[in-house]
């Protein structure tokens, strides 16, 4: 018997090439309701975390490099007091600080 002859009439390049559909998936990624949905996303994370801020007083608000400060009072015998105390030190220097820098561009009250 014969061998029968096949043509190839086509080539269905998603079966071929998988990864392709990153580049149809580009397409939707780009189109203005998607873009603006996403916007609006990012605004209201962004208000929501602005909310979640002001809900904490700022004398509550963690300051840098807190967990060492924690770390370093962590075994002491007054460890709530030393570590109110070294804790409340370093948001007078950065509050010292944020003003000093103000005074030096001409803005002493903010």
């Amino acid at each position: 018997m014969a061998e029968e002859v096949h043509s190839i009439r086509s080539i269905h390049w998603r079966e071929v090439f998988p990864f392709t559909v990153i580049f149809r998936s580009f397409r939707v990624a780009i189109h203005p309701s998607k873009l603006i949905l996403a916007l609006l996303a990012l605004i209201i994370v962004y208000l929501g975390g602005t909310f979640m801020d002001t809900l904490v007083p700022t004398d509550q608000q963690a300051v840098w490099d807190e967990m060492p400060l924690y770390e370093l009072t962590a075994h002491a015998a007054d460890h709530d007091a030393q570590f109110t105390r070294l804790r409340q030190q370093e948001i007078d220097e950065q509050n010292q600080a944020t003003h000093d820098a103000l005074v030096a561009i001409g803005k002493p009250n903010g």
